[in-house]
């Protein structure tokens, strides 16, 4: 509220348009229609102090040739491919090799209001095609012998785990009928992880496990905050995911057995991706940058030394980051901005602050 008589509210998702609308606070009513404020930016880049003086940062804030793009990057020379996806307003998130490493699909958001799908990027004819219809299909992840492509129904009449075969050929099949998000299936074809809310406990949610074979849902951790983006270690035995604790993100590991949970020790870590080879555990750093984390899973998981950054990453959004690896080892796919990497490029620093001193007079006298 802005003591001005506004409200100042941000539409749909994080990314969406921030509006300012006009309110009386004696009859608790809207007296005009919104007008946008900003037509795209991130949640965590604005603030308003108690005397209606506006905060933000003015890099977060998104124009049609700044929302996200697909770059790859090449983990040997350091070159980067930016890739357009044509997509009007389209967000890309959550980028998935498939395991012949010819294509990687990912979740779009057709603009802030629009349904989200899957895409599939070709990397040899360098084209997308959509993959889902329908309403809120998304979170793409493969299985293992490419066949099937999994993904989650976001939608409040259809919530669960979906697969495809990977032709489009057929009907979608629900794999889980429960809520879950981000599924993703262990190597050797037996476990299927993915995120669920905790049925005892408000507003977290859980990293479980299924069993392929007996259909058997197990939780991984319970007592470790909030845990999303699971990522199977190649051998099958670990899964990584993110943590929340303390307002803190975080990354750990543990067996799919469900003991030994073994946080990695950098705070601010998320999104956990295992190398092909199982040597190393990729994670990001807020906004800042990918790391590479040596260790090993014989006989145990074991951190084997200090994290290396890979790649730095220029982006004030970075809730709407993601990456994975490519099947060979040898390439990144990133979603950002279109100033999301740094390229060698000199580019701005993003420590900009706009603080918009009395605001709520100028809106009043406007």
């Amino acid at each position: 509220y802005v003591p001005s008589g506004f409200i100042v509210y941000q539409l749909v998702v994080d990314g969406g348009p921030l509006v300012i609308r006009p309110f009386d606070p004696k009859t608790r009513e809207f007296t005009a229609p919104p007008e946008i404020l900003f037509p795209a930016v991130s949640f965590d880049a604005w603030t308003l102090s108690a005397d209606g003086s506006l905060l933000y940062i003015p890099e977060a804030i998104e124009t049609p040739n700044s929302l996200s793009r697909l770059f790859l990057f090449d983990l040997s020379s350091g070159l980067v491919e930016a890739i357009n996806p044509g997509l009007s307003g389209g967000r890309l998130q959550l980028p998935a090799y498939s395991p012949s490493g010819n294509s990687i699909v990912l979740h779009v958001e057709g603009d802030t209001s629009g349904p989200m799908y899957v895409s599939e990027y070709d990397l040899q004819a360098k084209i997308f095609s959509k993959r889902t219809f329908g309403d809120g299909r998304r979170d793409p992840d493969w299985s293992p012998d490419g066949s099937f492509l999994y993904f989650d129904g976001s939608s409040s009449d259809s919530p669960g785990i979906y697969r495809q075969n990977s032709d489009i050929v057929g009907e979608e099949i629900t794999v889980v009928e429960s809520e879950g998000h981000n599924p993703t299936m262990s190597p050797d074809g037996n476990w299927l992880a993915f995120t669920q809310p905790d049925p005892d406990a408000l507003n977290q949610v859980d990293v479980v496990i299924r069993n392929m074979h007996s259909g058997v849902i197990s939780v991984v951790d319970s007592s470790s905050g909030n845990q999303f983006n699971p990522d199977f270690s190649p051998d099958s035995r670990y899964v990584a995911f993110s943590t929340f604790i303390a307002k803190e993100f975080g990354v750990a590991v543990r067996p799919i057995t469900g003991e030994s949970y073994v946080p990695i020790g950098y705070p601010g870590a998320r999104h956990p991706k295992w190398a092909p080879d199982g040597k190393s555990l990729y994670f990001m750093v807020r906004g800042d940058a990918i790391y590479r984390l040596p260790v090993t899973t014989k006989p145990i998981f074991r951190v084997l030394g200090e994290a290396e950054k890979v790649v730095q990453l220029r982006d004030p959004a970075f809730l709407r980051q993601w990456f994975d690896i490519s099947p060979d080892g040898n390439t990144l796919a990133i979603t950002g901005t279109a100033t999301g990497i740094d390229t060698g490029v000199e580019q701005k620093n993003y420590s900009t602050l706009m603080w918009w001193q009395n605001w709520a007079q100028t809106l009043k006298d406007e």
